[in-house]
Order: C-alpha cells, then structure tokens, then sequence
C-alpha cells in the first residue's frame, strides 16, 4: 500500500469536494454516529439473510469512534480500509488494489481501485482516506484507536495537538494514488490500515447518513436489537458477494445466543459460553469451533483507589488466584492459564527472545503464594483483620460471572470483600473508557494485530483509551518508545520483553487467561475459516439452499 497526503493549509480538494480542513472536520462529525433507520431503503432481499449473533450491542457506526470487537465485526462489512482480512484473518488487498514499499520501509505508495465506489455510488478517491486519517487524528475527534495512525510521520504530535492537520505524513499525488511516510519502519502497519480507525468516511454525506465502502451498505438499526446491513451494489467485488443481508443481533450474554442457535435462530454466534463448551461440543460436534487466540483476559485495576495504588496489595492479588482452576472448572477446554502479560503466538517476539518474560510466583506452589501473598498484605498494613472492600465490574455474562465469584472467594483469605456490579456489555466497556467507575475490571484484549507491542500499549501512560487504571511509569514509557526506533527484530524483542517484565513487577492489570477464539457455526454456513483473530468478514460467507 502506498500512497502519500499532502494537506494543504488551507485547502483539500478532490475535484468533488472543496472545503477548508475544519469545515471537512465539522461535515465528518456529521455523517456517523446517528445512524438513523431507513436511510437506505431495503429492496426485495437479492440473496440469503445471514442471521449473525454479536457479542454485544454496538456504541456506534462511526469507524473512528468503534472501540470493541461487537464494533469491528460490524464495521469491516460496512467499511473498507487500505487493506482487508480475509477469511482467515490474513491481511490481503482492500479499497488498494497493489502497494509498494520504499528501501527504508518508510514510504508506503497505495493504488486505490479506479473502479472503488461508495455505496451511494460515488468514487472513493485518495483525498477520501487523507481526510479520514487527519479526522481520526484530531484532537476534536476524540477517537480511541487513534494510536493505530501513530506510525505515520506527525501522527501523534498531532493527535496531542502538538502539530497542525497539514503536517501529517500523507500525500494524494493522484486521484486513485496515496503515499504514506512513516516515522520508522513498522512491522505492522499494513494490519493497522485494515483497523476500524483507518477506514474512510465520506467528508460530504448526508448529515446522519451511513455512507460506506465495504462490501454491505447499512439499512437499520434498533438499538439493543438488531442492526441491518444488505449487499453494497457499488462494491468492487459485489459479485463475489453471496449473502443478501446480515442481520446482527446482540446478545447479552453467550448462553442466550447458544439457546437460539440450538434452535435454529442465528446461524453464529461470536462466542461459545466458556462453561458450556465441554458439553456443548459433545451435543453439537463440528458446530462448536475453537482454535488458541490472540487474546489476554485479565483484571484492570483503579491505582487511583486505594489500596490498589500500593504494587503490595496488587501483587497479593495475583499471588492467590488460582488460573489453573478457572481454566480447568470455568472454562474447561476454552482458555488456558497465563502467566504472563502476553499469551503464546504472538509474531516478532519469544521466538528471537532467549525467554519470554513470566510472573514471578508461577512456579510456587498454591500454598506457597498465599503465604508470600498474607506477607504483602501484612506489610502493607493489611489483612484478615482489616478487611478491604472493594468493588470489582463485570459485563453480564455467566462465566465471567461465575469467574468473578470465583476470584472473590480466592481474595477472601486476604481480607478481600468483593461486591459485583454488572452491566450490558457495551455500557461495561463505556464505563472502563468514560466514567471509570469502578475498583477492579473485568475485561480483555483481543489483538489488533499479532505484534508485541499491541498488547504492551495498555500500559502505555498516554493510552487514554485502554490504559483503564491509569497506569504511570516513566521507565515502561521509554523502553516501549526505545523498542519503536529499533529495526533490529532482536532487540526490539528484548526492550518489549524489558517493558513486559515491568508490567509484570507493577501488576496493574492481572492476567488470568488466554482464551481460545470460539463460535457456533451452523452446518449451512459456508466459507468459515476458524482464526486467532476471531475475523470472520460476512463477504466470504454463503448459506447455500
């Protein structure tokens, strides 16, 4: 992919749209987000309807604003980045037909396809994506994953307003041409141009309009219900389309959605309830998938809540979690125990590292840790006869239910008094990024892309998005940075593992498990590659008659 932006100052023109860089900005705001029902009249279904059951609700349809995974599955059938998944997970060509890469590896050149339309049938053209890329870098914009762009020359003194729009390392010398100037050679950028934070939205759409580029053009929405998608008529590769309409529907919880598959109501569903998975597999066979995942479970902690900011006390809550029994008796055959902040499999890492970094209690014994775990909380000034109270937030689930009360009863030793409150899946996750009312989380992180450093990030001190807890080290920041200028995959390694190691030692967040990536799939659904990313784009499904 390459391509390069050259924003003038005082000007952005496509021959199409003509408007000064805040009047695009103000006409961006615009155009998602509000998402009213009917925009898009449905015509007669031309082709199957695909019902798709969704982890949860969504928040928005706004590329820049989506910040789950219930987002990005909708999102990546609506929009279309630079680059795709595919079936597999795989990154392959999306609204860029071919790129080329510089010698340095810092110039990227993007041909967009000539024949690329949005769904309202006009061209989607260079200035599109240079737009949509300084929108989701402006301060104003707010967009959580704006640190995915953060690899491009400027990008992320411009996300802190350090620098203006212009200054941003991208230029369209062409109509359907886009170069991208990076500020050092990055692994992954071609996985962060198929991110939801760097797909395109039309500058001059209808205000309240969901105008998109992918292979599905949005028809409605009922909140907490359903959203309806159906096939994009302009897409480049409509013809390769085959189901008609995506129906997704939320689910609270993964027992609810199981319930309607078994009866025939969805034909997926985005996840296996954990504690069923063993029982479901027997009874449903080849309709239960499950491969190892990109994915860390964890509890994020309040260090602005005392006694959590004392690394004592967060340590000693780790030390006396059992993971081998929440794998074993929670979530028999979907998660394995980690002991680490990264789960096994990612790219660019143990395999040039001589040892990947792990807790430092995972080879004592149960015993072991809760003595060493009595002792912080001791020295802390804390214990069985002071007892802590403390508030721990989950999504309404049952095994994350059923994890939580476990993990409580595995606190109570310490003098740990735990009350849960639990909500809907997307207000759980717009709490750990708005409010942050709560003590202790329970959440996790599926990878973006399959690199280090997208896990590490959570703890990166400017991470207003994910960092939950507020974590703060200088030394974590600098060796995270230290790793971003290196070229040399071997020791980029071992500064990430450095950084890991800390993450590790200050304990704010506590892993728990890595999960397998898991679906219901219904035998009449064709084209389902199982994946580590759980990526499964709707273009390459069919429900054959």
């Amino acid at each position: 992919m390459a391509a390069s932006l050259r924003t003038d100052a005082k000007e952005l023109s496509d021959g199409r749209v003509h408007a000064t860089v805040s009047a695009v900005l103000i006409a961006l705001l615009l155009v998602v987000g509000l998402a009213r029902p009917g925009l898009v009249s449905a015509q007669e279904v031309d082709g199957p309807v695909y019902k798709r059951g969704n982890w949860g609700d969504v928040e928005s349809l706004d590329p820049h604003q989506g910040f789950t995974i219930a987002e990005f599955l909708v999102l990546q059938d609506l929009f279309e980045g630079l680059t795709a998944y595919d079936a597999a997970g795989r990154i392959v060509a999306g609204a860029a037909e071919s790129w080329t890469v510089s010698d340095d590896g810092l110039r990227y050149r993007f041909r967009l396809r000539e024949g690329a339309r949005w769904s309202d049938g006009e061209p989607v053209l260079a200035q599109d994506f240079a737009r949509s890329f300084a929108r989701a870098l402006d301060p104003a914009t707010a967009a959580p994953y704006a640190t995915r762009l953060f690899p491009i020359r400027n990008a992320e003194a411009i996300a802190a307003g350090e620098r203006a729009l212009a200054e941003l390392g991208v230029e369209t010398p062409g109509p359907h041409d886009l170069v991208v100037t990076l500020e050092r050679p990055t692994p992954y950028i071609l996985e962060s141009l198929a991110h939801m934070a760097a797909m395109p939205v039309r500058a001059d759409a209808p205000a309240g309009a969901v105008v998109s580029n992918g292979p599905y053009r949005f028809v409605s929405r009922r909140p907490g219900d359903m959203i309806v998608l159906e096939r994009n008529p302009h897409f480049h590769a409509v013809d390769d389309v085959a189901i008609g309409q995506v129906h997704y529907l939320p689910f609270a919880d993964a027992d609810a959605c199981a319930r309607q598959f078994q009866a025939g109501d969805v034909h997926s569903c985005a996840t296996v309830p954990a504690g069923q998975f063993d029982a479901l597999k027997a009874r449903l066979g080849d309709e239960v998938r499950a491969v190892p995942s990109l994915t860390t479970v964890y509890l994020t902690l309040n260090l602005a809540v005392p006694p959590l900011d004392d690394a004592r006390v967060r340590r000693a809550l780790s030390l006396v979690i059992d993971r081998d029994f929440l794998a074993r008796e929670i979530w028999p055959g979907a998660a394995s125990p980690l002991q680490a902040w990264l789960p096994p499999g990612v790219d660019n890492y143990a395999d040039v590292l001589t040892a990947a970094p792990r807790l430092a209690d995972a080879e004592l014994s149960m015993l072991e840790r809760e003595d060493a775990a009595l002792a912080l909380m001791r020295e802390a000034g804390y214990g069985p006869d002071r007892r802590v109270p403390l508030r721990l937030a989950i999504f309404a689930d049952d095994t994350i239910r059923r994890t939580a009360v476990a993990v409580a009863d595995m606190w109570r030793v310490l003098g740990i008094e735990v009350n849960l409150e639990s909500r809907d899946f997307a207000s759980h996750f717009g709490m750990l990024r708005g409010a942050r009312d709560f003590d202790v989380a329970f959440t996790g992180w599926i990878a973006d892309s399959a690199d280090p450093r997208d896990f590490l990030a959570l703890g990166l001190s400017d991470n207003t998005a994910a960092n939950y807890g507020g974590y703060t080290n200088p030394d974590f920041d600098a060796l995270v940075r230290e790793s971003d200028a290196q070229t040399d995959p071997r020791t980029r390694a071992q500064l990430l593992a450095e950084a890991e190691t800390i993450l590790l030692t200050d304990l704010p967040n506590i892993p728990l498990l890595t999960a397998m990536a898991r679906a219901l799939v219904s035998p009449r659904l064709d084209g389902w590659v199982d994946n580590a990313r759980q990526f499964h784009p709707s273009r390459y499904l069919s429900l054959p008659d």
